[in-house]
């Protein structure tokens, strides 16, 4: 046999006696689909995955298919809109273990590219509304539920051009007002999605905000592991990466913001999920 013959079989032989590389630990995270948006999630835990060494794997979407997954056992974790009715049915019968408030979405006040209002630099809400009442321009309510008592309380009773069409939903509210020159309401994310060409504007201010929470799946592989990963993300560390991320297209506005309590905005469709 050959010098070069004997040293790949040496190699071979080599290789057959060495253990198989373990396969990497795979971290299930089933969520709504604006948190799966632009890899959020895979961005801002980073740090924390390559420090376990861990995979992480988002399957991004509706409530209803995330509750399902998690009393399948489908998934390690769960990261769901904390008005959801059925995550304190979860949590009561121990599908799932106590769920953190982790980060919340935005509500966007949408207006002409152009912002001829001049309402992007207002330093609140409230003075926005008011600079727009002041103007020449209109809003148009989004009939939305759960945003439509929202934006009343935002206006007020009196003065200021508002327009009123119980037609003008989600989306549809946003293409309207787009055609007409007015302003109005709907969730950043969706909206960013949409790919329309409005100017989005955000205020931290509670009633504008929705807050998600986060819960290990109890019984779940890696339940332990999840509940690692959710205290990282309520961490100071996480939540200063969570603040830093930005969507496509967006990097003014600041997507997701620390979770609030008894936000006004915490029922209906907002966000498609």
């Amino acid at each position: 046999m050959s010098g070069h013959r004997r040293l790949l079989l040496a190699l071979a032989l080599c290789l057959l006696g060495r253990e198989p590389l373990a396969a990497p630990v795979v971290l299930r995270a089933a969520v709504v689909p604006i948190v799966g948006q632009a890899d959020f999630l895979q961005t801002v835990m980073a740090p924390f995955l390559a420090e376990k060494g861990v995979q992480l794997v988002v399957t991004a979407t509706h409530g209803r298919e995330v509750v399902r997954a998690a009393r399948a056992q489908e998934a390690d974790l769960i990261i769901i809109h904390a008005r959801v009715r059925a995550l304190g049915k979860l949590e009561a019968d121990h599908t799932l273990a106590p769920s953190t408030p982790v980060f919340a979405n935005p509500i966007a006040l949408l207006g002409p590219a152009d912002d001829p209002a001049h309402l992007a630099d207002s330093p609140s809400v409230a003075a926005a509304m008011a600079r727009l009442k002041a103007s020449a321009h209109c809003l148009l309510e989004n009939h939305l539920e759960g945003l439509l008592d929202v934006q009343r309380t935002l206006w007020g009773d009196e003065g200021g051009c508002r327009h009123q069409d119980p037609q003008a939903v989600g989306l549809g509210a946003v293409l309207l007002a787009e055609q007409r020159g007015d302003y109005t309401w709907w969730g950043l994310h969706p909206f960013v999605n949409s790919q329309r060409g409005m100017t989005a504007m955000v205020w931290p201010e509670p009633e504008l905000l929705r807050t998600l929470n986060a819960a290990p799946v109890a019984g779940a592989r890696n339940a332990a592991l999840a509940a690692e990963a959710i205290a990282w993300l309520a961490s100071p560390v996480g939540q200063r990466a969570i603040a830093a991320f930005r969507l496509p297209g967006q990097p003014r506005l600041q997507a997701w913001w620390p979770p609030v309590t008894n936000s006004s905005t915490d029922k209906g469709d907002i966000d498609g999920e």
